[in-house]
């Protein structure tokens, strides 16, 4: 087991989601870290400025940005740094922001289990047809 998660969440949360979530997970045993992007680098940051930074730190990326737009897709940099990372599905990206942290709250478990894949392993927090949501590993192309 690699220690206790590290969840480095992007601006598809707003920071005092983040920070509820922190909170309340840090009930958990070991406690996690779960840490908003602008605790570290300023609102609207790069993901070819920021990601290469937090290389070494232990971090799992959380983001909704699966890549399909624009030159610097963030699911490519992660691949590339060596980054586990997890994308929510277009069906997570769409619920409200409560609804979303409740969605990371309720599969923490497979959360946790990320942690332990190779680096820079890529999974998706999506829902099942009845509307739950679970973690899949994605293959990297």
């Amino acid at each position: 087991m690699n220690g206790p998660v590290k969840l480095l969440v992007d601006e598809c949360l707003g920071r005092p989601i983040v920070e509820g979530m922190n909170k309340w997970l840090s009930l958990d045993t070991p406690a996690p870290t779960i840490h908003h992007l602008t605790n570290y680098f300023v609102s609207g940051a790069k993901d070819p400025v920021w990601i290469p930074q937090v290389k070494s730190e232990g971090w799992i990326i959380l983001s909704q940005d699966r890549g399909k737009k624009g030159k610097d897709k963030l699911p490519k940099i992660c691949a590339h740094y060596g980054i586990t990372h997890i994308i929510l599905s277009k069906s997570v990206a769409h619920l409200k922001q409560y609804q979303k942290a409740n969605a990371i709250i309720s599969v923490w478990e497979q959360i946790k289990a990320c942690n332990d894949a190779p680096k820079g392993t890529r999974f998706r927090l999506r829902l099942n047809h009845a509307g739950r949501p679970f973690i899949e590993k994605v293959d990297l192309p």
